[in-house]
C-alpha cells in the first residue's frame, strides 16, 4: 500500500472495508456451494434458479419463505466461507493499517455473510482490529447497492463525504459512488497459492 493511501486511511473519521478480495481472498468452492444449496432447496420445495447467482437465489428465498429460511441457508454459506479462509490470502498490510487506527471507527461492509466474516475475524491474524460487520443478513440488497455503506455511516453518525471505502471490485466502486462516499480506494486482492473459483 502506498504512503498516500495509508495516510488517508489512518486519518479518516470512518473507514469501511470490503472483505472477500480486499481484506482476505476466500478460497470457497462457490460452484459446489450453489449445487449443494440448490439440492437443499429442492428437498424443501423452495425455488432455486440455476441461471441466477447465489445472492439472487438467497434473496428470493427470503422474500418467498421468510427470514428463518434465508438465515438457514446463510448458515450453510457461512460454513463454506469459513472453510475457504486461509491465512496466506490475507492483506497483511491493510490489516496493519486498520490496526494502527486504534479505536477509530472501522466497519466491514461485505456481500459475504456476517456470521462467516465475524467468525473468520476471530483468527489471530486479525488481532487488534474488531470492526463492526455488515453482511448479507443485514441488508435487503448486496453491493452494488449502497444500502450497506449508508447503513454503516448512519451507525457511526458519520458523513458519507468524510468516509473512506476500500474495495477491490467495480461493484464496490459503484456502491461507493451511489452512497456518496468521499474517497474510494481500489485494493489489490490478496494473493494465494490456490486458484479462486468463480462465484
Amino acid at each position: 500500500m502506498d504512503s498516500a493511501s495509508r495516510r488517508v486511511i489512518e486519518d479518516a473519521p470512518l473507514v469501511l472495508v470490503d472483505f472477500d478480495g480486499t481484506l482476505a481472498t476466500l478460497q470457497t468452492d462457490w460452484v459446489g456451494l450453489k449445487i449443494t444449496l440448490a439440492e437443499r432447496c429442492r428437498s424443501r420445495r423452495w425455488p432455486w434458479n440455476p441461471t441466477q447467482g447465489l445472492d439472487a437465489n438467497l434473496r428470493s428465498i427470503r422474500t418467498l419463505h421468510g427470514e428463518a429460511a434465508f438465515n438457514r441457508l446463510c448458515k450453510d454459506v457461512a460454513i463454506a466461507e469459513i472453510s475457504g479462509f486461509e491465512v496466506d490470502a490475507v492483506a497483511h498490510d491493510l490489516v496493519q493499517v486498520l490496526r494502527d487506527r486504534g479505536s477509530d471507527p472501522t466497519a466491514i461492509v461485505t456481500n459475504n455473510t456476517r456470521v462467516g466474516v465475524t467468525t473468520i475475524l476471530q483468527h489471530e491474524v486479525f488481532d487488534g482490529i474488531r470492526p463492526r460487520v455488515i453482511g448479507k443478513e443485514d441488508v435487503s440488497e448486496s453491493k452494488p447497492s449502497p444500502i450497506g455503506l449508508t447503513r454503516a455511516c448512519r451507525l457511526y453518525v458519520a458523513s458519507t463525504k468524510a468516509t473512506v471505502f476500500i474495495g477491490d471490485s467495480d461493484s464496490d466502486e459503484q456502491a461507493s459512488r451511489l452512497a456518496g462516499i468521499g474517497i474510494f480506494i481500489r485494493a489489490t486482492p490478496p494473493s494465494s497459492a490456490h486458484v479462486r473459483l468463480a462465484a
